[in-house]
């Protein structure tokens, strides 16, 4: 998944912005990055270890759909 969105992002922004909003969206995903180990460490201590496969997927889902849905068709797109 991660190395889809990694090829898609860059392609979302025109060309003198693309470093910028690649950068952006990279950066927010480092955060995340961030932030999951903690999360991991509540569900485990707090719900059990199921809860951390269920919620993941689910979060991994929810991205999946919404770049389905919502995410822009970039073949054969002319670079601007």
């Amino acid at each position: 998944m991660k190395v889809g969105l990694a090829i898609y992002v860059p392609e979302l922004f025109p060309t003198r912005l693309r470093m910028r909003g690649n950068g952006t969206a990279q950066a927010v995903g480092r955060f995340f990055t961030i932030v999951t180990p903690y999360a991991v460490a509540w569900l485990l201590s707090n719900q059990g270890i199921i809860s951390i496969f269920i919620v993941m997927g689910i979060f991994l889902a929810v991205v999946a759909i919404l770049t389905v849905l919502w995410g822009p068709e970039t073949k054969k797109q002319i670079l601007k």
